[in-house]
This record gives structure tokens, C-alpha cells and sequence, in this order.
């Protein structure tokens, strides 16, 4: 019996934790169910090769996402399928998302009510700090939660908080670019936080020297 269960029911596979072949290679196994390898490979006529779909399904393997079940005995083929780690890992991504997206529609919301003359420069550049901190948590959600992933999985999602906390850092950015007025209030915003932190920071300045 595999370790893992094959997948039951239907799902969309998230956008961003997964490379191109590897995507490719999961929904054409969760089409299919249950699939041997050759039976696979010809799903792909213009690729990707024999070689990448085995060096593809080995690391999808190792990442408990799909599941190999074994030859019992001579003249039979290994049969691959999609494990249940797989829903919790695409489960935990979408809702990462999820919650960078709302962040983002944060920033469209602040940059259109300054624009419009319903927020002022000064709040707006305050507002942005806050955002900012806001943000950070983010950075380690992918380490929190039930069922906990194999640790590669959650490697995948740490990298892929990491690279959208870039992007989101660098439209703030273009935003202080685009409306020079808030930076002003992006730095009384940053001394209005560092207060609110302070008491932490204290905290584990304390505790460090124990």
C-alpha cells in the first residue's frame, strides 16, 4: 500500500510553486488517475523528452507528491499517481496567494484614493510602512500550519514568499517613485512602527543575553 494516498476528486494546480514540467506532468497524471510511464510519455508527442518526464517524475517522487508504485513481479510496469501530500501542499500555496494578492490590491486601493484626492500624500507614505509590516509575516506562513509538508515543499513555498515579497517591496517602491509627496510620510510612517516595535525588540535584546 502506498504511503501516501492517491489524490480523489478534482483541483486546479496554483500558480508559482511548481516548475513548467512538473505542472505538466501533474495534471496529466490527474487527468488520467493512475498512469505507467510509457503510457505517460505519450501524452507529450512534441515533449518534453523520455529523459526529462523520468528525471521529472523522480523528483516528484522524492517530494512525496506523487506516488510510484512498484513493480510486484516481472513483466509488470511501475504505475504512477498523485498522493495526498499534494492536495495539502496545493491547499497551503493557494491560500499563500491568496493573502499576497489581497496585499497587492492593498497597494492598487492606496495608490487609486490618492490619485482621486480621497487619501492625502502624507497618510498614503505613513500607510505604506504599515503595509510593509504587515507583509512580513507572509514571509514564514508557509512554515506554519496543519498538516506540516516534507521540507522540501515547504522550501518551495518559502522561495516562492520570498520572490513575491520582492515584487511587492519593489511597487512600493515604484509607488514612491511614481508620487515623491508620500515620502515624507513613508518616514514618519517607518518612526511610527519602530515605536510600536520596540517593546519586542527590547524583549529579545533581553532574552538574547541571558
Amino acid at each position: 500500500m502506498p504511503t501516501h494516498l492517491p489524490v480523489k476528486g478534482e483541483g486546479s494546480l496554483p500558480h508559482g510553486a511548481l516548475e513548467g514540467y512538473e505542472k505538466l506532468i501533474i495534471e496529466t497524471l490527474r487527468e488520467k488517475k493512475i498512469s505507467g510511464f510509457n503510457e505517460l510519455c505519450w501524452e507529450f508527442p512534441r515533449g518534453p523528452s523520455r529523459p526529462t518526464v523520468r528525471k521529472t517524475l523522480e523528483n516528484l517522487v522524492k517530494a512525496q507528491l506523487v506516488y510510484k508504485k512498484e513493480a510486484e513481479r516481472r513483466g509488470q510496469k511501475h504505475q504512477y499517481m498523485l498522493t495526498e501530500v499534494l492536495v495539502s501542499f496545493e491547499n497551503k500555496e493557494k491560500r499563500l496567494a491568496s493573502l499576497w494578492d489581497e496585499l497587492f490590491d492593498d497597494l492598487k486601493c492606496l495608490e487609486n484614493l490618492v490619485m482621486n484626492g480621497k487619501l492625502g500624500y502624507q497618510d498614503a507614505g505613513s500607510l505604506l510602512a504599515w503595509l510593509i509590516f504587515e507583509a512580513v509575516p507572509l514571509l514564514a506562513s508557509p512554515l506554519v500550519g496543519v498538516p506540516s509538508l516534507p521540507l522540501e515543499l515547504e522550501d518551495r513555498l518559502l522561495s516562492f514568499s520570498a520572490e513575491t515579497f520582492r515584487s511587492y517591496f519593489e511597487e512600493i517602491l515604484r509607488l514612491g517613485r511614481s508620487h515623491p509627496k508620500m515620502r515624507e510620510g513613508f518616514q514618519k510612517g517607518c518612526k511610527e512602527l519602530r515605536r510600536y516595535v520596540k517593546p519586542i525588540t527590547e524583549m529579545i535584546d533581553e532574552t538574547l543575553q541571558i
